[in-house]
């Protein structure tokens, strides 16, 4: 018996997936002489009270307040248990030494270990209308200023109009991340960069003078609109985005196959993001009589490519079909939510960039080190601490600009200058010399 919060479709089509996990259980009961079942909970509340009131089950997906099952005798001790009965995802925490992972707990093991290589900087893409690119010549975009010339020829050739949001659409992070790469910074958020392992905000640098030169130039033609660069923006007519390739939500996509014969997505530059290998607990096992065979159970889930795929993705045909070697999900059809398990050979999504399996092989490449000799992870830095100066400057830096809706971008007679102005204060140089020392290791 297996709770979970997730695996729910996103137009509330519950029993679909429903059939999925009955014949999920049907093959595992005919394969491996076991059966299951899924609990699903819709809300959190609810899900972190049935768990800590001890909701029957046997494996718990995401349990909530881990240290908290474990002191309360919930959760069993895996430490003996996983180099036998689930050997491949013992030896991930032997690969990869992450001593601060939720998996472990005053030494054991109570969660089972999964590898996860998170991204810690972005990849940007473009997601433009094939008609109008194609109409264009299909320039490149590998720089900010191949798209603003390509924002410029929507402009002039009467391909753009911004009232109805068919124009080129971003968002302020997704500028200044881009420019960072351009000239060498390290975005690390909230308009901070590190260059030759030194912090700096960003608005005393050429980036922000170029980001600031960019909107007003593309603001003026109206050719800009900072804001609705999501997918679902992006669905509704929008020529051209930049999007962060992770925000690339196919889930969010209303009609894949509609929005694959309209838009395209490209790469720019040939950047490949820093990355951290990290373990992670998707599953904690309930202390009961079934404790070794549920961890046996989610062995199969992992190993077993029949099994996987059929959870993660339902039945080929059914609810994915494949165009140009490339799934879909059919528009009528359900899209799974895959917090369950992940897929062991992902398929590629018809809606992916161009180029994305090289781009996966590129990730596989390992964890590259930002500074030489200083953790990846010592590089971020824990917002948190600084929340009420973060906030206010996040606050200031993103709303600084209209959406572009109705009145333009720029505040009227706005320079550079009142824009750097605006963000600078005591507290960012203090915020600024605290970031070096995490960084020096002071």
């Amino acid at each position: 018996r297996i709770l979970t919060i997730g695996d729910s479709s996103v137009n509330g089509r519950q029993y679909e997936f429903s059939k999925i996990v009955d014949m999920a259980s049907a093959m595992t009961m005919e394969k491996y002489n076991t059966a299951f079942v899924m609990k699903f909970i819709p809300k959190y509340d609810d899900y972190v009270l049935r768990v800590s009131s001890g909701e029957p089950a046997d494996i718990i997906c995401n349990p909530p307040g881990t240290e908290k099952l474990i002191e309360e005798g919930l959760l069993a001790d895996l430490t003996e248990l996983l180099p036998n009965l689930y050997p491949e995802s013992y030896m991930q925490i032997q690969d990869i030494q992450d001593e601060d992972s939720p998996v472990f707990y005053k030494g054991k093991i109570y969660l089972v270990p999964e590898a996860y290589q998170e991204q810690l900087t972005s990849k940007y893409c473009l997601t433009v209308d094939r008609e109008f690119h194609n109409a264009a010549g299909r320039p490149p975009v590998d720089t900010l200023d191949d798209i603003i010339a390509l924002a410029e020829f929507g402009v002039n050739n009467g391909y753009f109009d911004r009232k109805k949001k068919q124009c080129f659409t971003a968002d302020e992070r997704s500028l200044i991340g881009l420019l960072c790469q351009e000239t060498g910074y390290i975005d690390v958020d909230i308009g901070f960069g590190i260059k030759d392992g030194k912090v700096v905000p960003l608005e005393e640098t050429e980036v922000f003078e170029k980001f600031f030169e960019t909107v007003s130039r593309l603001d003026e033609k109206e050719a800009i609109l900072l804001k609705y660069n999501d997918v679902r923006s992006i669905e509704s007519g929008v020529k051209m985005s930049l999007i962060d390739s992770q925000a690339l939500y196919h889930d969010s996509i209303s009609d894949h196959l509609k929005f694959y014969e309209r838009m395209e997505t490209l790469y720019i530059n040939d950047t490949v993001p820093y990355t951290a290998r990290r373990i992670i607990g998707r599953y904690g096992i309930v202390a009961n009589e079934n404790t070794e065979r549920s961890l046996i159970f989610l062995r199969w889930i992992a190993t077993d490519i029949e099994l996987n795929r059929l959870l993660c993705y339902g039945v080929e045909d059914v609810h994915y079909k494949f165009q140009d070697g490339r799934y879909y999900a059919p528009g009528d059809v359900f899209k799974i939510v895959n917090n369950f398990c992940n897929p062991v050979l992902p398929l590629i999504h018809i809606n992916d960039p161009v180029g994305y399996e090289e781009f996966l092989e590129l990730l596989k490449t390992g964890e590259k080190q930002i500074i030489p000799g200083i953790p990846n992870d010592r590089i971020f830095y824990p917002y948190y601490t600084y929340e009420d100066f973060i906030l206010n400057r996040a606050n200031l830096l993103y709303n600084f600009f209209g959406a572009g809706i109705g009145r333009p971008i720029l505040p009227e007679n706005a320079t550079l200058q009142d824009f750097r102005e605006m963000l600078r204060s005591k507290e960012r140089d203090q915020f600024v010399k605290e970031y070096q020392k995490r960084i020096d290791g002071e």
